[in-house]
């Protein structure tokens, strides 16, 4: 892929930027249990849903859960969630906050994910990464999917070339329905096989967009 010509990097989050499933986990159990759900949720449990809706992931975790019960148990995993990553944050991936500093020098950054509405703000601020980056949409902000949250940005900000960088194969269908080429993390939660370009490293994907910018 020739990406010489890209004016712009819009980044998934989860499995892209930082590893959060020990945090998502601890945040449905905390809510599951104060709903009287008495349920322990592991990383492994979480990691297959991450970026999925919430209604949708409570229904992969708990089948069987009162369709009543469903909206204060998600309301109350935002809460905890919001909580817990002011308290106690989850880590970047190796290398992140060293190349998105060299990144922002040469391209205009944006994050576009499916996590809840405050999340990118407050993952922002933790790591100190709010200078680095233009500006994000959360499908939990306005309830809209990746590609059209997508097309907004380029919209408002007037991109020629964007490109959008995730780790699993619906971040790269999205960017298909968004006509926005799509570049590949192989560390995260997601697998796409015989994809190219395609990266082991956060530090490997920073040098193929520094050399070709």
């Amino acid at each position: 892929m020739e990406i010489i010509q890209f004016d712009s990097i819009l980044f998934d989050l989860d499995g892209t930027l930082w590893n959060a499933a020990a945090l998502y986990a601890k945040a449905w159990t905390v809510a599951l249990q104060l709903h009287g759900v008495d349920t322990v949720i592991g990383e492994k449990d979480i990691v297959g849903l991450i970026g999925l809706e919430q209604s949708l992931v409570i229904r992969a975790l708990i089948p069987d859960l009162f369709q009543d019960k469903i909206r204060f148990i998600v309301d109350t995993v935002e809460t905890e969630t919001e909580r817990l990553i002011q308290t106690e944050g989850a880590p970047l991936y190796q290398s992140v906050k060293e190349g998105l500093e060299k990144l922002q020098q040469r391209y205009l950054l944006f994050i576009v994910s499916n996590c809840d509405q405050n999340v990118v703000r407050l993952f922002l601020k933790y790591h100190g990464l709010e200078p680095f980056f233009v500006d994000h949409r959360t499908h939990g902000g306005n309830r809209k999917s990746k590609y059209e949250n997508m097309a907004d940005l380029i919209v408002k900000y007037k991109l020629k070339h964007p490109v959008y960088v995730g780790d699993t194969l619906s971040d790269q269908k999205q960017s298909a329905l968004a006509y926005v080429p799509f570049v590949h993390v192989n560390y995260g939660f997601g697998e796409l096989e015989n994809y190219s370009p395609s990266f082991d490293s956060f530090e490997l994907l920073t040098t193929y967009f520094l050399k070709n910018s």
